[in-house]
């Protein structure tokens, strides 16, 4: 009996960091700590610097150790944690607070539950319509709190508000799919995604997920697959997925094996480099 794919794509996936993208973010690096010499206590080139810092694992304390400097700076006093946050910087507080927590959650996330149900908390209060805030939050409350009544309500909010955002389509998909067993109501979600994002890789490896293990509809499902491979030939869990549809569903053993060697070298170079930890939007 097939086995269902192993991975939903979002929100864990992960590509290999490009050359071009590594080059880029040491050279904006350096532009950010010359900003900084400046002025110390710019709360948008600290959260910037922070940002930064989280593209490799072996910086992500010192990430963390900006990330607070940039949220006590964009507040009136000392404290940022309980102090009135100045209204220039409210939005830059809301970002870079959402930033933040995607950063902890990536680095042992069981560790930093609260600290970051906090980040989200302070920065909803301040500013409600915040995409990155309000489109990250169910996730938060999906896959790492469990609080699925919750995740629900923030989910059917966000895309009210933004309807257009293609990849929180795909993650309402995946819980509608995993979580309330409503498989109408996922594909539904997952089509929208795709449809607004035709080339977003998260988007169709995880429509072709549902219809490989979910729904049973191989022809379609092999057509995402392809078109998400075609997308990104570096994404991991599709490389991952896709080779299980070629080895059960169509017995092409050889091609299975390439798509899983392949995947197993891109995620063992992402892990020495440090997983991109960039916005959902």
């Amino acid at each position: 009996m097939p086995h269902p794919p192993i991975f939903d794509p979002t929100p864990e996936a992960h590509a290999l960091p490009s050359t071009t993208l590594t080059s880029a973010l040491t050279t904006y690096s350096a532009a950010l700590t010359d900003a900084l010499k400046s002025d110390p206590s710019d709360p948008i080139a600290l959260g910037e610097y922070a940002a930064t810092l989280l593209h490799s694992a072996a910086t992500f304390e010192r990430a963390c150790e900006y990330f607070e400097l940039c949220l006590k700076a964009c507040a009136d006093d000392e404290d940022a944690s309980g102090a009135a946050i100045n209204q220039i910087y409210i939005t830059t507080f809301c970002t870079f607070s959402a930033i933040y927590a995607q950063g902890l959650l990536a680095n042992n996330a069981a560790t930093h539950y609260d600290k970051v149900e906090k980040l989200y908390a302070r920065g909803l209060e301040l500013e409600p319509m915040n995409p990155l805030l309000s489109g990250d939050y169910p996730v938060f409350l999906h896959r790492y709190a469990k609080k699925y009544a919750k995740a629900e309500t923030h989910y059917r909010a966000h895309l009210a508000n933004f309807p257009e955002h293609a990849t929180a389509w795909t993650k309402y998909g995946n819980f509608l799919k995993s979580v309330k067993r409503d498989a109408a109501g996922a594909e539904a979600a997952y089509k929208s995604g795709v449809t607004l994002a035709p080339t977003n890789c998260d988007c169709l490896s995880s429509y072709a997920v549902f219809c490989h293990g979910t729904k049973g509809d191989y022809k379609t499902a092999e057509n995402i697959y392809e078109r998400a491979h075609a997308a990104d030939p570096t994404h991991v869990n599709n490389l991952s997925n896709y080779g299980l549809f070629l080895s059960e569903i169509k017995s092409d053993f050889e091609r299975a094996e390439g798509m899983y060697k392949q995947a197993m070298d891109i995620d063992r170079l992402v892990s020495e480099r440090g997983i991109p930890v960039l916005p959902a939007l």
